[in-house]
């Protein structure tokens, strides 16, 4: 784990998992839980996408079941940081994530959701990348991208085959989008969250360009800015 600056991993748990000879795993959705006790349907997020980069080259790469144990590998340990920045994974998509930081703090929010980013960024190229290469596995980049706003908490599905809890809003669709100009490595977030975070964190970010491409609009019609956390500031 990582909390903060400081780097701690546990080499033996995740070369077990990466050997596939851990635990069996115990399932529990605290997500849906907790979106299942809101009291109100439209609530304001942080929304955080976690992309692992390059992931197809490494599944034609690697034998099917090492590409499985890498990509739950990883999953996992991304996984185990966000609750502790009062996170929530909201999804995994095959190659990456998708998790939130609801109210009510909406700044406190913005703050933890950048810290849970740097914390997850570290903890791969820091401390599981190291492990992976010991194992005999390539080492893994990853790309992130945050945007804020209100969303709706609905249930999707049918009680016939599977339904649960999603969050639905134009926010979730543009942290996406956000994530995927990023090159490996990039934290990249929308100016909502950056608005909104204390100033230190603002210090560390910087604006980037975007080309014609990027249609996406602030309340004034003009290109919704974006923006790169800058590590040398860090």
């Amino acid at each position: 784990m990582i909390l903060s600056n400081t780097l701690e991993v546990e080499p033996p748990i995740i070369q077990a998992r990466l050997e596939g000879i851990e635990k069996p795993p115990t399932f529990e959705d605290k997500s849906e839980r907790f979106l299942e006790s809101l009291a109100q349907d439209k609530l304001g997020f942080v929304i955080m996408c976690v992309d692992i980069v390059g992931s197809t080259k490494l599944s034609t790469n690697l034998e099917s079941e090492k590409y499985a144990r890498l990509i739950s590998t990883v999953l996992y340990e991304i996984s185990e940081i966000v609750p502790k920045f009062h996170g929530h994974v909201l999804k995994y998509t095959g190659d990456g994530l998708i998790a939130y930081f609801p109210e009510p703090s909406f700044i406190t929010k913005n703050d933890l959701a950048i810290d849970c980013a740097l914390t997850i960024r570290r903890l791969l190229y820091n401390g599981l990348n190291p492990i992976l290469k010991e194992n005999g596995y390539p080492c893994i980049d990853i790309r992130i991208g945050l945007d804020s706003g209100e969303a709706y908490v609905v249930t999707i599905g049918s009680p016939k085959t599977k339904q649960h809890k999603d969050i639905i809003g134009s926010v979730v669709s543009l942290a996406a989008k956000i994530q995927g100009l990023g090159k490996p490595g990039d934290i990249l977030l929308g100016d909502t969250t950056v608005r909104n975070l204390h100033v230190m964190w603002r210090q560390v970010c910087e604006e980037i360009g975007l080309g014609e491409n990027w249609t996406y609009k602030d309340g004034e019609g003009k290109p919704y800015k974006v923006h790169k956390v800058k590590f040398e500031k860090w």
